[in-house]
């Protein structure tokens, strides 16, 4: 559905919080109590409108319920410290949360919020290297994968249950016949890669690197695509039977990459 306002603009929408028509981001007004087009905002700020927002106010309108207004602005769409502030943001290079200009320091090494401003002051004045990313350290991740691995047995604990109440090793053949017990080994299979990969997709963490504080992402700090979070899922747990060799690349390449991350092309760093 494209700009109610624009009828050439197709990409980038959203809905007047008010009337729920949908408008490019030009049409529309950040406020607290959420996002309004001209003559909304008009009606809920108590202001005049634009000239043009005025001839389209005139038009006739069914009577509208005052809808209660939320606490904040939408999500991702604010400074951090200014929910109000809905312009002009920018990442912080050590975070990644977005901040207004007035939050922001800028450095040699990029900008930063006051949180991570201190931090990046001692690695510059050490001669760490702030143009790399703050990859997460091997430990970090063997005990995120612990985590992981206690998730996924939980979550295939079942297929195992069935598995064995199906099983009576009588003359060799098992009792639910073969194509069951290979089609509750698939499970077995597709369970922990479905749960890595929709994590990934999702959040760029799975729960055992988000209790660990660290995430995939791209080699420029950007998410990863849906493409590469199954692709890494499914290039680990292959690899996985065969003695994890995954895993001891990482500990002789630069930027700690395993073969999956080397397939996918993701770095793990840390952000907490």
């Amino acid at each position: 559905m494209p700009c109610t306002n624009h009828p050439e603009v197709l990409e980038g929408l959203d809905t007047c919080t008010r009337c729920g028509k949908s408008f490019c981001i030009d049409c529309l007004v950040g406020r607290k109590s959420g996002w309004f087009c001209a003559p909304c905002d008009a009606a809920v700020t108590g202001s005049a409108p634009a000239a043009a927002a005025v001839a389209k106010a005139a038009e006739p309108k069914p009577e509208l319920a005052p809808i209660p207004a939320p606490s904040v602005l939408p999500p991702r769409r604010a400074c951090t410290n200014h929910p109000e502030v809905v312009d002009r943001l920018n990442p912080c290079s050590r975070c990644r949360k977005n901040f207004c200009p007035d939050c922001l320091v800028e450095l040699k090494s990029g900008r930063y919020c006051a949180g991570c401003k201190t931090e990046a002051v001692k690695d510059m004045q050490s001669g760490v290297d702030q143009t790399q990313l703050p990859l997460a350290h091997m430990g970090r991740r063997f005990v995120a994968w612990l985590v992981d691995f206690f998730v996924m047995l939980v979550l295939i604990m079942p297929m195992f249950a069935i598995s064995g109440y199906f099983s009576t090793m009588d003359g060799g053949v098992p009792a639910g016949g073969v194509g069951l017990q290979l089609g509750l080994q698939a499970l077995a299979w597709v369970i922990p890669m479905a749960y890595k990969a929709i994590m990934l997709q999702m959040r760029g963490q799975t729960l055992g690197k988000m209790a660990l504080g660290i995430k995939v992402v791209n080699p420029d700090g950007s998410d990863i695509s849906p493409g590469q979070a199954w692709m890494r899922a499914f290039i680990e747990l292959l690899l996985a039977s065969c003695c994890y060799v995954t895993y001891i690349v990482a500990f002789f390449s630069k930027d700690h990459c395993a073969l999956h991350d080397m397939a996918a092309k993701t770095r793990v760093i840390r952000v907490s």
